[in-house]
């Protein structure tokens, strides 16, 4: 018994301990990271030192659903000792995300020997895609054009999708939709179409796919031909609109109360066919009350335009305008006066001369300029103004001499400007610059202004420093520097009401954009604002955190703020040991409710010794709201609320209540305008103010075009064929052909013009044999003959086949069918259908002729074989024609050559 004890371990020692060999596995290039839907091929190689067993063997184990195109193996004999496979694999494209292991076995004598585990991660595909299915060929002004997308979730992941259409509606699905992968929807967009003084003209359809992240959206736009239903081109008059207006306005203080009319007439337009002339003007009354602050002051002005050429036009502006001359000399100024553009090729000379109406300490104000434009995007110009003006009391002429030029590029912004001047043989100088420019990570922006002591300009003794600086870490985070220095004092009409802060700050901030409709910024502040009036209300410095949070949807917008720091305030001691800690939180929320009606709110908590004289905590609360109403052109509403501002806040112009109410029609505006508001440097506040005003729309004539033309034409065609009856539409002009299908129209403008037709009037089964709209041209003093062929409709059928491969299951096959398109076209006409879920297609009523049908797999063309992809058809009379299209899935095959291997379609 003893001895079999001994000879058992003796067998297992030689089982095993003979066994230990030099035996590896080794895997040649595996790939670290492919694509759903990609092949890839394996190396595996073997090496022992003794020769293999009769019973050897190897098996190749594969995720579910991956496939083996391809595998080559090897021939074992007693003097193999290297064995070299090789496996192409195939994987679905709808493989998630994710690592997958591929297991690669040995077997000898019943039992595995070794195994190898190759991982392979699969990466994430985003790949939605969105393609027009039904669309109209072209719609006319006033109708609605729908229209019918297909999107689908060509990826390997399930998507959040958010769906928008910035010129339509969504009809029939939710804006946030889940996509699973291998999934698509249809939606439907829905647009109005306007009424213009064009023709014909190009609608543009789009739909935006967005992701819940901050990746790039998806776009999708289609273009459809739009032709005049309301023509206002055939009018023979050319007219010239003019508004006529009557105001009621009163307005009440503490200390009085005042009430008046003021009258008002403009208009402008072309004063000839040739639009080479263009006038406008403004005549309207004083408002009775000589106090520019409340309503609207007297105005008298007239603008002409001539433009013979695209190279050359002159501009004339006569009694009140707004002269706009350059940033440093005079950058905003209302006076009466006169001023002259003549611009020829690349080059412009301008003059002018004005009396200040809101400025009293300028008399008047005359100069000129030259600019010359090297290319559309860039200018350099010599500039040149003469004053009288007051300065304390002194009466002063100031000359300006200046240099200015620009470069706008894509992705580059400069401006910039260097001016001299000299008053009583005194010289000074400013100078102005802006310069803008972005990377595809970096974003800089910067203002400079610079005016000296006796420089009498725009700006006067001023010093403007503002720059932004923007860096993308990532697609979602953004670091940014932004400092200002203001210490500017510029001349501002009376009307405009401002008297800005000195202001100094730096702010460093971190912006995290997690999605489109969130934006999180936490920043670090550094400010300094003084006021410029003396006595002084405030002047303090602050350092604080600062958390803002901007929630943009649809319907709902957020904005919440908050701050926590110090502050100093200088009004009561220079010592910085007098800080005090400041709390301020803010919340501001707007709701749009059935498209035509928003509802906002905000509230603000403010704990601060900004304004106390005894450098006390002092809390205030802030309150408002917002409405709006807009029911299409016609009515539109809009109120605003406010309880108080902060002191500083009150160094511009602030309205406590607004209220504006526009009802537009045809030829009749009534408009209501309220207002409770703050003016600085006024002694009359808290005034509460009342406007209503009508508005009568005329449009006279001024000149009639003799030049007309006319049309006449015939329906032609078979005898079976319905020809007296059909209604033509050219414009908003409809013609009905009589028993012999002639038509005939007068008075017509030289022009172009698109002949539709209207298929309710028309036979069932009958059809144009011409495209249409047909587009004819009208010229002056002539007749346009056109014959419009009629005919019977053909059928066109399709049938789509599904071929099983090879490598595709026949259940996969009908139960994952991709979207299938058909087409049908010539030179002039297309189509297009999906193929239904019975695999057909049709198309009726198609014009007898020569066509051809196509059929196409949008996003999985690479995947699917089509035989005969375009078919020709002779469409016949009132005969239908069946087409057969046959699809198969593309197999992999692998051609092995003696050295190598090459991967190809299997036809």
């Amino acid at each position: 018994m003893k001895k079999y004890f001994c000879v058992i371990p003796f067998l297992v020692w030689s089982h095993f301990g003979f066994a230990i060999e030099d035996f590896s596995i080794v895997i040649l290039n595996p790939p670290q990271q492919i694509k759903p839907g990609d092949y890839f091929t394996l190396f595996v190689e073997i090496k022992r030192d003794e020769p293999y067993d009769p019973t050897f063997g190897t098996t190749f184990n594969l995720p579910k659903d991956w496939q083996v195109l391809a595998k080559k193996l090897p021939q074992i004999t007693n003097q193999s000792r290297v064995l070299s496979y090789s496996y192409t694999v195939a994987t679905p494209r709808t493989t998630s995300a994710g690592e997958y292991v591929v297991l690669f076995r040995t077997w000898e004598k019943g039992f595995e020997k070794e195994s190898k585990e190759i991982k392979i991660r699969v990466e994430k595909l985003r790949k939605v895609e969105i393609t027009p299915l039904v669309y109209p060929e072209y719609v006319k002004e006033g109708e609605t054009l729908k229209i019918e997308y297909l999107i689908q979730n060509l990826g390997n992941e399930k998507e959040k999708i958010e769906l928008k259409s910035s010129r339509g509606q969504i009809e029939g699905h939710k804006s946030s939709l889940l996509l699973e992968k291998n999934e698509s929807v249809r939606v439907w967009v829905h647009q109005s179409i306007p009424y213009t003084e064009s023709n014909m003209w190009i609608v543009n359809s789009d739909l935006k796919v967005s992701f819940g992240d901050t990746s790039r959206p998806v776009y999708q736009v289609k273009s459809i031909p739009v032709y005049a239903a309301k023509n206002k081109k055939s009018d023979p008059y050319l007219r010239f609109p003019v508004e006529v207006g009557v105001l009621y306005h009163t307005f009440r203080s503490v200390n009085q109360q005042r009430e008046g009319f003021q009258y008002d007439i403009r208009g402008g337009g072309n004063l000839d066919f040739s639009q080479k002339h263009y006038l406008d003007f403004v005549a309207r009354s004083q408002n009775q009350f000589g106090y520019a602050a409340i309503g609207s002051y007297e105005q008298y002005s007239l603008n002409y335009s001539y433009k013979p050429s695209a190279r050359q036009h002159t501009d004339l502006a006569l009694a009140d305008y707004s002269l706009v001359f350059t940033n440093l000399i005079e950058l905003s100024r209302f006076g009466r006066g006169f001023k002259v553009d003549h611009s020829v090729g690349r080059s412009t000379v301008s003059g002018f001369y004005q009396e200040p109406r809101f400025f009293p300490d300028t008399k008047k104000i005359m100069g000129g300029a030259y600019v010359f434009n090297p290319t559309p995007k860039s200018a350099i110009g010599v500039n040149f103004l003469s004053k009288q003006h007051v300065y304390n009391g002194q009466n002063l002429e100031t000359n300006f001499l200046g240099l200015s030029t620009y470069i706008k590029k894509e992705r580059i912004w400069l401006e910039a400007e260097a001016t001299g001047s000299q008053t009583n043989d005194r010289f000074d100088w400013g100078a102005f610059g802006r310069l803008s420019f972005s990377t595809q990570r970096l974003r800089f922006f910067s203002n400079v202004v610079y005016a000296g002591q006796q420089f009498y300009g725009f700006y006067n003794d001023s010093r403007l420093l503002n720059a932004s600086l923007y860096y993308a870490i990532t697609k979602k985070l953004t670091l940014g520097a932004i400092g200002n220095y203001n210490q500017i004092n510029p001349s501002l009409d009376v009307t405009v009401f401002s008297q800005a802060p000195y202001y100094k700050s730096n702010i460093a901030e971190l912006t995290l954009r997690p999605n489109t409709r969130n934006r999180f910024v936490l920043s670090y502040n550094e400010l300094h604002r003084e006021d410029r009036v003396m006595p002084q209300k405030f002047n303090f410095k602050e350092e604080f955190i600062r958390y803002t949070h901007f929630l943009n949807t649809r319907r709902f917008n957020l904005w919440m703020d908050g701050n926590y720091g110090y502050t100093h305030n200088l009004l009561v001691s220079p010592d910085k040991d007098s800080s005090r800690v400041s709390i301020k939180g803010m919340i501001q929320a707007q709701v749009v409710i059935l498209k035509v009606f928003a509802l906002g709110g905000n509230v603000e908590y403010l704990r601060t010794n900004r304004y106390s004289m005894q450098n006390e905590l002092q809390d205030f609360m802030f309150y408002g709201g917002t409405l709006r109403l807009q029911f299409k052109k016609y009515f539109d509403l809009s109120l605003l609320y406010r309880n108080n501002y902060t002191i500083d806040e009150l160094t511009e112009k602030r309205s406590f209540f607004d209220l504006q109410a526009n009802l537009n029609l045809p030829h009749h505006q009534l408009s209501i305008v309220g207002s409770q508001a703050y003016y600085p440097n006024i002694t009359e506040q808290n005034t509460l103010y009342l406007g209503i005003k009508y508005t009568l729309k005329l449009r006279p004539p001024i000149a009639k075009n003799t030049k007309l033309g006319s049309l006449k034409g015939k329906i032609t065609g078979p005898a079976n064929v319905r020809k007296n009856g059909v209604i033509l539409q050219i414009g908003d002009q409809k013609l009905v052909s009589d028993r012999n299908g002639q038509f005939a129209i007068n008075n017509l403008l030289p022009n172009k013009y698109y002949i539709t037709l209207v298929r309710s009037s028309m036979q069932i089964g009958d059809i144009p044999a011409i495209a249409t709209p047909l587009e004819i041209e009208i010229k002056s003093d002539s007749s346009y003959y056109v014959d419009i062929p009629f005919s019977k409709a053909g059928i066109v059928m399709g049938k789509v086949m599904f071929e099983k491969s090879t490598q595709t299951r026949t259940k996969e096959l009908l139960t994952n069918k991709p979207t299938i398109l058909a087409k049908l076209y010539n030179d002039t006409e297309s189509y297009v259908t999906k193929v239904s879920d019975k695999d057909t297609f049709t198309f009726k009523e198609v014009k007898p002729g020569p066509w051809k049908v196509m059929i196409w797999i949008p996003g999985h063309g690479e995947k699917y074989k089509i035989d005969n992809v375009v078919s020709d058809v002779e469409v016949t009379e009132e005969a239908s024609h069946e087409l057969f299209f046959k699809v198969k899935p593309i197999e992999r095959k692998i051609h092995f050559t003696e050295n190598n291997f090459y991967l190809g379609a299997k036809e």
